[in-house]
């Protein structure tokens, strides 16, 4: 699984969308994506992309 596209949300310039394989998956703040290295075209496993997915969960409600 690859990292297609990280892109600024349109109402919260704090958060990005993060694609992968083309397609939407999840959101993380700005600081988390320096944090946890994401860059587009990187490769995850399903098990690393699920953690990527907690870790969303953690910044939407940490801000």
């Amino acid at each position: 699984m690859k990292i297609t596209d990280i892109s600024l949300q349109a109402r919260d310039k704090n958060r990005v969308n993060v694609s992968v394989d083309g397609k939407y998956r999840f959101s993380l703040d700005v600081f988390q994506v320096g944090e946890l290295g994401i860059k587009v075209g990187r490769e995850y496993t399903e098990e690393e992309i699920s953690k990527l997915e907690d870790d969303s969960q953690f910044g939407k409600l940490y801000c």
